[in-house]
């Protein structure tokens, strides 16, 4: 027995290739658009943390300043990681003009006004560690502390 549609298999053929050309376009299109977006998402998330995954493990919070008469403390109140001074670097600008750079960080180090002080002794980024800036004539100021090449975390106070 033949079942007669009137209709050939060649007349469905064409149609049904148009919805499965149409249908593979919206899948590879949608591919395209979520390649497109995780991409740029990556990008923007490399610009916080940096392309380094040292970036991510190395973090330093500094605390409060502690304000004297002739001088300013700036502690490391937090750490992820202890990470070799080496690694570290600061920077202070007193007016939006770097006076003085820390590159790398040690016990002792002095650069002008900027003096760094581990308060451990053991080499290494801790809580406790501290900054001191003196003399401290009046002025804003800011100290930028960065791990390697990555962002920087900064703390600012104005004098006066």
């Amino acid at each position: 027995m033949r079942l007669e549609t009137g209709l050939g298999p060649v007349a469905i053929l064409p149609e049904t290739r148009k919805r499965q050309r149409k249908a593979a376009l919206l899948v590879v299109g949608s591919l395209v658009c979520v390649f497109v977006l995780v991409a740029a998402v990556g990008a923007w998330l490399e610009g916080f943390i940096g392309s380094n995954d040292a970036c991510i493990r190395s973090f330093v919070r500094l605390g409060g300043v502690e304000r004297e008469p002739d001088r300013a403390i700036v502690d490391i109140a937090m750490t992820q990681g202890r990470d070799p001074l080496s690694m570290w670097g600061a920077t202070l600008a007193a007016n939006d003009t770097t006076v003085a750079e820390l590159r790398p960080l040690a016990d002792g180090a002095r650069d002008g006004s900027l003096a760094f002080e581990d308060a451990d002794g053991d080499g290494r980024t801790s809580a406790g560690d501290r900054f001191v800036v003196s003399p401290l004539p009046e002025g804003r100021y800011e100290l930028r502390l960065a791990y390697a090449d990555c962002g920087a975390n900064a703390q600012t106070w104005t004098v006066g």
